[in-house]
């Protein structure tokens, strides 16, 4: 069951605020909790990897610690136990015990902690923002806002965490909040995920009204002016109902300015979406809604039923020779939420079978090969890697693993200009590095009849793939598609990696594996086609991305659906 609590600690909500209204006076208010249902949605971060989240909660436990001792050590100091920066303390304190309290492990921790989208969010907050906020507290001078360091004690809970984080090589900063707001804000989107409202779901999360601020501020910045509204307008409604005449009256003013603050929020974003319809006209934009406020309310629109292409206006699209991105993006959307559109025809010709692939190798023992279209040819292999394969591959890549780039054009973007693009973590493996690599290259030959070598240049290397919270890749082609003259003039071209490619060419197939089965969300979906190939631990996924001129055949535009519940391991 969902259940909304009000906390009694007070939070600085202004930075946000300013973000929208420059003359804003710096102010405290108090700190409301907002139930946001996600049907579930527990995910690896997409903003710090494995390792980086173990480092986190390692360095928040150190800061606990110290704060914990502080306050012992600082009881004379705190005559009065109303005092706002204390509670802010204990509050941190609190927070900590919330999000650990469930993993009585603390090998566990990191996993479990990195497998909660919300915890994730929170986490990076609290580092980013809270513990800075504390830093510049003078705990010892209540009117004041800057820290003076009279305090030897509190120079000495200073010290050891700054220790602490050379120690762990670890800085998280207001940039990992805004990635995993974003990822937020993109779940809710591409979900359709519900706020504030009961359902039957496993499981229910809840954020602060601050973190869902940030979550519709990212919303705003992605222009998904419906999806804000929809964040603010839900944030608002909690601190209305939290909000009571009885109480203290200086605690009734910040809970009011809080609502007032949200109804500001809510305004900016029924404006801005209101003004893009009028200027754009409604197409099925990302985190818009069909209609302008002005008009139908929020609440009503919610309840429409959302329009899905119909097959025969699908196979309009599916001819189209050239990348037209709304309408790609659109039925990405439909697919990654479970559509098909494929007719009843096609999925009558469509088999799933034992077959030795016309190779010596599964004579013996056949793939089991199931078909997702025909034309072009999109095959899934059951059972290729076993579970012990699983663990070593794991093993091998998760050293390696770095926020993945992706390339656009001729250019390759840096990690931190291309998590909108694509949000994962990457690791490349060479097939010499084990036995067990160069026994998987000999299977896709067996099962695709192409030779891969990628010492010889015939194969790329195998590129392990983590996609976490959020974590996704908007829809692309995997061929270059650079023509002829390309791969034969690389004088234009600087980077090492391009040129490499362009010598050997472009890329003929794909096959994709999956090395773990995903809770919910993480399809591989695919526009034109009009399929989702759900991940299957121990399968692999095969299509060719050029046609038989050597172009590239746009038909195999895909992209990794979000992860909205579990891990995915990939690799290809």
């Amino acid at each position: 069951m969902c259940k909304i609590n009000l906390s009694r600690d007070r939070e600085n909500i202004d930075k946000i605020w300013c973000w929208f209204v420059m003359t804003c006076k710096r102010r405290t208010s108090n700190l409301f909790v907002i139930c946001l249902l996600m049907a579930g949605l527990l995910t690896i971060s997409d903003c710090l990897s494995l390792d980086e989240v173990s480092r986190a909660i390692t360095l928040d436990s150190i800061i606990v610690d110290e704060l914990k001792r502080y306050l012992i050590q600082a009881s004379d100091l705190q005559q009065n136990r109303t005092n706002a920066k204390f509670q802010y303390i204990n509050r941190y304190i609190e927070e900590h015990h919330d999000i650990f309290s469930h993993v009585q492990q603390s090998s566990e921790r990191a996993e479990k902690t990195a497998a909660d989208a919300v915890a994730s969010l929170m986490l990076v907050r609290r580092l980013a923002v809270d513990w800075p906020r504390i830093l510049r507290m003078n705990l010892n001078n209540t009117d004041s806002t800057h820290a003076t360091e009279s305090d030897s004690r509190w120079i000495g809970i200073k010290s050891s965490v700054i220790e602490a984080e050379k120690n762990l090589s670890l800085l998280v900063e207001e940039q990992d909040v805004l990635m995993h707001s974003d990822s937020f804000a993109r779940l809710i989107e591409m979900y359709k995920l519900k706020l504030g409202e009961q359902q039957s779901t496993s499981s229910s999360l809840n954020l602060q009204v601050k973190d869902a601020m940030l979550i519709g501020s990212a919303a705003l910045t992605d222009k998904y002016y419906g999806t804000a509204a929809d964040v603010f307008y839900t944030a608002q409604q909690f601190a209305e109902n939290s909000t009571n005449e009885s109480d203290h009256p200086s605690t009734f003013r910040k809970r009011s300015l809080l609502v007032q603050q949200l109804k500001h929020l809510v305004h900016l974003a029924t404006s801005l979406h209101d003004r893009r319809l009028s200027m754009e006209g409604y197409t099925q934009q990302n985190g818009m809604f069909s209609s302008p406020f002005s008009k139908v309310s929020l609440k009503a629109q919610k309840e429409e039923e959302e329009p899905i292409p119909s097959i025969s206006a699908f196979k309009k699209i599916r001819r189209l020779t050239s990348m037209t991105e709304k309408e790609d993006v659109i039925l990405f959307g439909h697919i990654c939420r479970g559509k098909t559109f494929l007719s009843e025809a096609e999925k009558s010709k469509l088999t799933c079978r034992f077959d030795t692939r016309g190779s010596s190798y599964y004579i013996l023992m056949p793939a089991l090969v199931e078909q997702h279209s025909l034309d072009p040819e999109l095959v899934t292999f059951h059972r290729v890697v076993t579970k012990r394969q699983i663990q070593e591959i794991t093993s091998l890549g998760i050293p390696f693993l770095q926020q993945a780039a992706f390339r656009s054009g001729n250019i390759k973007e840096d990690s931190v200009g291309s998590f909108k693009i694509r949000s994962s973590y990457t690791a490349w493996l060479q097939e010499d590095t084990h036995p067990v690599l160069k026994n998987l290259n000999k299977k896709i030959s067996a099962l695709t009849g192409l030779h891969l070598n990628d010492n010889k240049g015939y194969s790329e290397a195998l590129q392990l793939n983590v996609y976490g919270a959020g974590g996704y890749y908007s829809p692309h082609v995997d061929a270059f598609n650079l023509g002829d003259e390309a791969y034969n003039n690389t004088d234009d071209v600087k980077d090492p990696g391009e040129i490499a490619e362009r010598r050997e060419g472009d890329r003929i197939a794909t096959v994709m594996f999956y090395m773990n089965d995903v809770e919910a969300g993480g399809y591989t979906a695919f526009p034109r086609i009009g399929v989702g190939v759900k991940p299957t631990e121990g399968s692999a996924v095969f299509w060719t991305n050029l046609l038989s001129d050597g172009s590239t055949d746009v038909r195999t535009l895909h992209g990794a659906c979000p992860v909205l519940k579990g891990i995915k391991w990939g690799m290809y």
